[in-house]
């Protein structure tokens, strides 16, 4: 196991809406005996608390003009892929670092929105979880992405006996994950197959054989985004072969 001390734990999320959260999210992180930095990326009112990277710096490595832009008819849209753009650009070069290791962002709408915005882009393999009411189907959200999702149970709007107990879980499973030591790498080929109920006996024979020659399968279930992420995972290159036995999309 990986010693999480000297660990960071982004936290991203919107200290206009969710500071008195965020902050119990951060003291759970540090009673865990990680070390965090926030950033804020609220878009309306001032913020309730302060930040370690502010609102300011985030539009600023997006080159976005607040201001000018909220006073537009589609203003509040596009200053939430400002906050995206600029969130994820100062947290790849955070990543960089071997003190980061992890991501946690909390919100309602915007600030789930936000949050998996930017995780979509993060690498697989790397800590992140989205703490969210869930206001919408998340499927299409996560993608091929292995993006840990927290339901908040309750609605993220003040602290309460309910959303303390979920944020304390959230901050006890982000510091197992980045307590976690990295895989070995397999030296094994990997060939990439499409399954559903009805083709599982034919995809087991396959499976078999393949095994029998030395390789690793990866299976994905060939309905509804099923079919997207493995076509984005053949796109990465990890696969030696695929075989498409369930072409349900």
């Amino acid at each position: 196991m990986e010693s999480i001390r000297n660990k960071y734990v982004i936290i991203i999320g919107t200290l206009d809406t969710k500071g008195a959260e965020i902050f119990y999210l951060r003291t759970q992180l540090q009673t865990s005996g990680l070390l965090t930095k926030i950033i804020d990326v609220g878009i309306s009112s001032a913020p309730a608390c302060r930040a370690d990277i502010s609102r300011e710096e985030v539009a600023l490595k997006a080159t976005a003009d607040m201001s000018s832009i909220l006073k537009q008819d589609d203003g509040k849209l596009k200053a939430m892929d400002a906050m995206a753009r600029g969130a994820l650009l100062l947290l790849e070069e955070k990543i960089s670092s071997a003190e980061t290791a992890g991501v946690v962002a909390l919100g309602g709408g915007v600030g789930t929105w936000i949050g998996m915005q930017v995780m979509h882009a993060l690498p697989f393999g790397f800590p992140k979880m989205m703490i969210s009411t869930l206001p919408f189907d998340i499927r299409p959200y996560i993608g091929s992405k292995d993006i840990m999702i927290v339901p908040s149970v309750s609605d993220i709007l003040g602290l309460n006996p309910i959303l303390r107990k979920v944020l304390q879980n959230a901050a006890g499973a982000m510091a197992g994950m980045v307590s976690l030591d990295k895989l070995p790498q397999s030296s094994k080929r990997v060939i990439g197959i499409t399954a559903l109920g009805v083709t599982t006996p034919l995809v087991n024979g396959c499976k078999e054989i393949l095994e029998a020659q030395g390789f690793e399968v990866a299976a994905f279930h060939g309905v509804g985004v099923g079919g997207k992420i493995f076509e984005d995972w053949v796109q990465t290159g990890i696969f030696s072969g695929v075989l498409d036995l369930t072409p349900h999309d």
